[in-house]
């Protein structure tokens, strides 16, 4: 994928990765309390079901993330 077409998959998605991150935020503090209510409960299959079912995942982290081959390259790179 060319750097073009990376950053327009960034700004596309965007929003995506804020709502990922608050989303994560959520689930975390959730897992601090000792006691959880169905509401949070239900927010938290939510969040899991647009994460994994939705794929939110792959849609905010493909531009976001280099490949394999990218990163051998860039690695190469530096060392010559």
């Amino acid at each position: 994928m060319d750097e073009q077409k990376r950053n327009e998959l960034k700004s596309e998605s965007l929003d995506a990765a804020i709502s990922l991150l608050e989303d994560f935020e959520h689930l975390k503090m959730l897992s601090t309390q000792a006691e959880t209510q169905p509401l949070d409960l239900r927010r938290s299959s939510a969040i899991l079901r647009r994460w994994l079912v939705e794929d939110m995942l792959r849609q905010v982290a493909n531009p976001r993330l280099r490949t394999h081959n990218q990163n051998m390259t860039v690695a190469a790179s530096a060392i010559a």
